[in-house]
């Protein structure tokens, strides 16, 4: 009996552990430099995302995707959405 308590507590831990590790981020409020001149000049007010990976597919703005903060569907074409993803994280260092 000890041993299934155990059991079923482990099962629970694991199962909320995933659970949390899957729900969006929150990204406080900040400014950036958006004319790339080195003056931090348009304020981006706080909002959610989902956690960071390596897919593309498991965003809010994939096309097709519902984003549970704007209770909206995106719009758009898959394949113009991965090729403008992939262009803008290759010009990340």
């Amino acid at each position: 009996m000890k041993g299934f308590i155990l059991l079923i507590g482990g099962i629970l831990f694991l199962l909320l552990s995933i659970l949390a590790l899957a729900g969006d981020v929150s990204v406080r409020g900040h400014w950036r430099d958006s004319d790339h001149d080195g003056i931090k000049d348009k304020y981006v007010d706080h909002y959610h995302r989902s956690s960071p990976n390596k897919s593309l597919r498991d965003n809010y703005g994939y096309p097709g995707n519902f984003n549970p903060n704007t209770r909206d569907f995106s719009t758009g074409n898959p394949e113009t959405y991965e090729r403008s993803q992939k262009h803008n994280n290759s010009l990340r260092w």
